[in-house]
């Protein structure tokens, strides 16, 4: 009787545990070139279509997945709270670039928590102060191309 007691007090610290770690884990939005903003960007198939609307709708520990293409943004993308953008597969093929009709920044980056990670930041322009393609005052930006910016 006692093997049965500890065996069934170990199963209950390790549901426990597994509790945790998902709890922990946030949500996933995803964004692809022909999603759509009317969405609601809880999987591929229902995808944001612009990286400002699932930055907008993450919450700290929440993930932003970028599929590859190219997005053309007409404002900065400031990401304010604990999230992570990061391009899908890895490799970069995500490309932020700025509109040809607007003169912004790419990202702002003002969290500890907040990264970025797998983009290619190109053609951001600044038209006075630093950082046309980014400007980190807090976080993280790993495994990113940042090339073109002005």
């Amino acid at each position: 009787m006692h093997l049965r007691s500890q065996s069934r007090r170990w199963s209950h610290i390790g549901a426990l545990l597994l509790s945790l770690t998902t709890a922990a884990a946030g949500a996933d939005w995803y964004v692809r070139t022909d999603g759509s903003d009317a969405a609601d960007g809880t999987n591929w198939i229902t995808a944001f279509q612009t990286i400002g609307n699932g930055v907008a709708r993450a919450q700290d520990s929440d993930t932003v997945l970028v599929s590859n293409g190219v997005y053309a943004i007409v404002a900065e993308i400031a990401v304010t709270n604990a999230i992570t953008v990061r391009g899908f597969d890895g490799d970069r093929g995500a490309i932020v670039k700025r509109s040809s009709s607007s003169s912004n920044r790419l990202f702002m980056i003002t969290h500890a928590g907040a990264a970025l990670d797998s983009l290619t930041l190109t053609n951001g322009f600044i038209v006075a102060g630093y950082g046309g393609g980014l400007l980190v005052s807090n976080g993280t930006v790993r495994n990113c191309a940042v090339v073109g910016n002005y």
